[in-house]
């Protein structure tokens, strides 16, 4: 099996997630992982989500979590970076 790896858009949203598209149109059979680090402080973050997330469900793509991720979740489980 052949694979597409896409990471670290780091929220930019449309200019990652065109080139995402355009390989899955060039080689529409293949499996795509996603590598994490989608968001970061730029404001097309949840757009950027959103995407893999579709991804996820339509493509079966599979989907990691990412250091950014990793420190998003830590932040809202316990309620600060130094909790």
């Amino acid at each position: 099996m052949e694979y597409i790896f896409a990471s670290d858009p780091y929220g930019t949203g449309q200019p990652w997630i065109g080139l995402v598209k355009a390989a899955e149109e060039k080689y529409p059979t293949v499996k795509v992982i996603f590598g994490g680090d989608y968001i970061d402080r730029r404001k097309f973050s949840q757009e950027t989500i959103a995407f893999v997330k579709a991804q996820e469900a339509d493509r079966d793509a599979v989907v990691l979590v990412g250091n950014h991720e990793s420190m998003m979740f830590d932040f809202v489980e316990k309620g600060g970076f130094n909790s």
